[in-house]
């Protein structure tokens, strides 16, 4: 008896493989897609959470201006933390500040996945309190 595989085992076998990444691998586009985006609104509330700290340490004003690439958060002037955007898309106000852990100007960001709106971060007037609603 021979060992090996005929030719076409060989089809039959590449045949199921490429049956299942058929299926794989749009859901891990939309499964990628959800982690980076939910990693990123997490990144974006403790870039906040962290200017609402760092203005009541420094005592002075520090604001977090948000672009379409990314989130600063500038102290003095100074840039002191930086993280990039790259899965979900922002409305609303781009640009908070705190002074001595108060909020200087305050707003809500919405943040869109393609057209789809995944989440909402708002910021309190006066006490400051971050809250971050999650639509799915």
């Amino acid at each position: 008896m021979e060992e090996g595989s005929t030719f076409v085992e060989l089809l039959v076998y590449l045949t199921i493989v490429f049956l299942i990444l058929s299926f794989i691998l749009p859901n891990s586009k939309v499964w990628i897609e959800r982690v980076g985006s939910i990693a990123e609104i997490n990144k974006i509330r403790s870039s906040i959470r962290y200017a609402r700290l760092l203005s009541t340490l420094r005592n002075n004003r520090v604001d977090v201006r948000i672009s379409k690439r990314s989130v600063e958060v500038v102290s003095d002037k100074n840039i002191v933390r930086t993280s990039s955007i790259d899965f979900v898309r922002i409305e609303g106000n781009k640009y908070l500040a705190f002074s001595n852990g108060v909020p200087y100007i305050s707003g809500t960001l919405r943040f869109f996945v393609g057209n789809s709106f995944i989440a909402k971060i708002s910021i309190t007037p006066v006490i400051g309190k971050i809250n971050l609603t999650w639509k799915w």
